[in-house]
């Protein structure tokens, strides 16, 4: 059973980035999309982070399992696409990936969002990830195509039945 606790970016900054960094080199083989998304200064990612914490602390969290922090799941109740919210990330280490814990993930971002009203969200995963798009796929996530800005990725969403608002 997994945790989940807003980041505390203090004690645990440099794993966040690491771990940001982690899914862009996983999802396109490169950490260079990192770099051209917040500059060559990671404190520009931390900002974006300290900025969705300071808005909504359960929008960025860790995902801990006993002791350890071994993920990270970072979400917006609005997006670009109107009405729906965003994930910016699920990032599991890799002793977990492929053994159900993806799915806690899915949950807790399912969860945040029904609980704020939101109707639907949406993510993008790169067509090179089969991993991914199939997990994405068995969680729900309904396929949009290409990303219209990004034909690399596929935009995916997802809608939520008995939304609170």
């Amino acid at each position: 059973m997994l945790r989940f606790a807003p980041i505390d970016l203090d004690t645990h900054g440099d794993l966040s980035v690491r771990f940001k960094q982690e899914a862009f080199l996983v999802s396109s083989g490169s950490i260079d999309p990192f770099y051209e998304v917040y500059g060559n200064d990671p404190e520009n990612y931390l900002d974006w982070v300290r900025h969705g914490l300071q808005h909504d602390p359960e929008s960025r969290v860790h995902v801990w399992c006993g002791g350890s922090i071994v993920g990270q799941v970072e979400l917006s109740e609005n997006s670009d696409y109107p009405g729906a919210g965003y994930v910016h990330l699920y990032f599991l280490v890799p002793e977990l990936r492929g053994r159900g814990s993806g799915a806690e993930l899915d949950d807790y971002a399912t969860l945040f969002f029904k609980h704020r009203g939101v109707q639907a969200a949406r993510l993008s995963v790169s067509r090179t990830n089969p991993g991914a798009l199939a997990f994405y796929a068995r969680q729900g996530w309904v396929p949009l195509g290409p990303r219209d800005d990004h034909p690399a990725s596929f935009l995916f969403e997802k809608q939520f039945e008995g939304s609170e608002g």
